[in-house]
């Protein structure tokens, strides 16, 4: 399974962040309002997300996190 962990530390107050993911790299779904994907970790400093679905050659899976700050 895909997961994803984000240092929430490291980030600037005021900074905003969204995870996603993909299984072609085209079509992009976020993970943090998916009931494909489980919060593993949620606190102030870290976030770990898993996606439910397995990984295979047959069912690749891809994940990015957008990080924007406050302009």
């Amino acid at each position: 399974h895909l997961q994803l962990s984000l240092d929430k530390g490291i980030l600037e107050s005021g900074t905003w962040f969204t995870a996603i993911a993909s299984s072609d790299l085209k079509n992009w779904s976020s993970m943090d309002n998916s009931h494909e994907f489980e919060v593993l970790v949620d606190s102030a400093d870290l976030l770990v997300l898993r996606d439910k679905a397995s990984v295979s050659p047959e069912n690749p899976r891809f994940a990015d996190v957008i990080i924007s700050g406050n302009d």
